[in-house]
């Protein structure tokens, strides 16, 4: 504790001693305000992070999403890379030796650090790998999201005209589909968001934390076109889960089978497994609603009863769905409109349930068709 007399105190005391004051909130607030943490550069010469905008990723040797968005990530890094911009990879769940022995065997543009104790992952709240950041001169969070989010384009309106990159990745959807994955560690942030146009139909399905069981059982039930069935044959992976954005445009069986399998090919990315396309006779139920007399003026309800399903004021899509789902039965429709019906599907009767649609001026006629048929091997 220190006392200082008024009347006897030196004036260049109290110049001295709120100097020092000064300065030591000062540092406190650069040490509060500091986001990057290093323990060891693995990669790069302890460049001086001060008044630079970084372009932050998260990684680890043994992220498959994170080995294969090295390649998107380096030609970042090689085009903006600048005294006043940049790239760092950082890692915090290998050991240095781990990483130094994956980068004699892989190039990486970027700077790469190592965070022993975590300080950066805490301090920036990552909770799934690969995220990648970016972090202003002010050292304030400018952007969050997955690599393959950050393009060449967002990236140079960010540094040219200083606007921030598009976090809603559903805007920037062109083609069929656009997956990013990661190993989060978050179970409890789990979800599939369904988006739709006007006409009613499915165009961005978002899956956050989902297991690829979850996503290719949801993924095949969303394809309308034409019915296909799938088996597994060994394990299915529990891990990781991952994040996975696609954009749906089923209007033919041919887009339907070019989406479905780019969607499979990257799905191999981060699972491994193999996939056979075959083709079997199968009987399937021809769906015809061109005569449809009885439409619906009510909401959209389903209501689970003893005896029965009932659906009120649903699209006619629905009928796919709910026949497939109760009664196990490859279901191919003709129509993909959005009139709105009300209908029952009766528990374990299907006769019951096609005299009911036959009221609504709905015929169902069984066929012989040959169908896609698409068999996963784990190992």
């Amino acid at each position: 504790k220190v006392i200082f007399d008024s009347m006897t105190t030196p004036k260049y005391i109290y110049i001295s001693f709120f100097l020092i004051l000064f300065n030591c909130i000062n540092h406190a607030q650069e040490i509060n305000k500091k986001l990057i943490f290093t323990s060891h550069w693995a990669k790069g010469d302890s460049i001086n992070l001060e008044n630079k905008t970084i372009i932050l990723e998260f990684w680890a040797t043994w992220c498959r999403p994170c080995v294969a968005s090295i390649p998107h990530f380096n030609s970042l890094a090689e085009e903006f890379s600048s005294d006043s911009v940049v790239f760092l990879s950082i890692n915090a769940h290998d050991p240095k030796e781990k990483v130094e022995t994956f980068l004699k065997q892989h190039t990486m543009s970027s700077n790469v650090v190592i965070d022993d104790d975590l300080k950066t992952y805490n301090k920036l709240r990552i909770t799934s790998l690969p995220t990648t950041l970016i972090i202003t001169p002010n050292n304030e969070i400018l952007w969050r999201g997955s690599t393959g989010q950050l393009t060449k384009e967002n990236l140079s309106n960010y540094l040219s005209k200083g606007i921030s990159p598009d976090v809603d990745i559903a805007k920037k959807v062109k083609n069929y589909f656009h997956f990013e994955s990661s190993y989060a560690s978050n179970r409890e942030n789990s979800s599939v968001n369904v988006s739709f146009e006007e006409n009613g139909s499915v165009t961005l399905v978002e899956f956050i934390n989902k297991d690829l069981e979850t996503i290719l059982h949801q993924i095949f039930g969303l394809y309308r076109v034409s019915p296909l069935q799938y088996k597994y044959i060994g394990n299915l992976p529990i891990e990781p889960t991952i994040n996975y954005l696609m954009k749906i445009d089923s209007e033919s069986a041919m887009e339907t089978k070019k989406v479905l399998s780019s969607i499979l090919t990257n799905l191999q990315h981060v699972f491994d497994f193999d996939v056979v396309l075959t083709q079997k006779k199968k009987t399937v139920y021809m769906v015809n609603t061109q005569n449809i007399f009885v439409v619906s003026t009510k909401e959209d309800l389903v209501l689970w009863e003893k005896e029965k399903t009932v659906y009120v004021g649903v699209e006619v899509s629905y009928i796919k769905s709910a026949l497939q789902n109760e009664f196990d039965i490859l279901v191919e429709m003709n129509d993909d409109s959005i009139t709105k019906i009300d209908f029952n599907v009766y528990k374990n009767d299907f006769k019951k349930t096609l005299k009911e649609l036959k009221k609504l001026g709905i015929k169902v006629k069984k066929k012989k068709k040959k169908i896609d048929f698409y068999s996963f091997t784990f190992n």
